[in-house]
C-alpha cells in the first residue's frame, strides 16, 4: 500500500470531511473512493462527463454550489498576477518563429 500526503485548503478539507461524514466513511476511504472513481477507465463522451458519471456511480457527486465561496483576491495578488501575465514570450514571436 502506498502512502501520500495531501495539502488542501481549509475549505476543501472541510468539504472532504463533510462528504466522508455524510457517507459514514473515513476521510482516508473517501479519498480512496474519489481516486478510484476518477481513474476508472470507463465510458462517456468527454473526460468531464466521464468523470462526473464515475463520481456519481461511486456516490461521490456533490453540488458545487454548497462549497463556500473563495474570497476575492487582494490588490497585491492582482498586481502580482498582472505582472506575471505580461511576462514570457509574446504569441506573435512564437508564431513568427514557427513554434507551437
Amino acid at each position: 500500500m502506498q502512502q501520500f500526503s495531501v495539502r488542501l485548503s481549509e475549505e476543501r478539507g472541510a468539504a472532504v470531511r463533510r462528504l466522508a461524514a455524510a457517507r459514514g466513511r473515513s476521510v482516508n476511504q473517501t479519498f480512496e473512493d474519489l481516486v478510484a472513481a476518477a481513474t476508472d477507465p470507463a465510458h462517456a463522451g468527454s473526460e468531464v462527463v466521464a468523470l462526473r458519471e464515475r463520481l456519481a456511480r461511486a456516490g461521490l457527486a456533490f453540488d458545487p454550489s454548497t462549497l463556500p465561496e473563495a474570497p476575492a483576491p487582494g490588490e497585491r495578488e492582482l498586481e502580482r498576477a498582472r505582472a506575471a501575465a505580461g511576462a514570457g514570450t509574446p504569441l506573435e514571436q512564437l508564431v513568427r518563429e514557427g513554434r507551437r
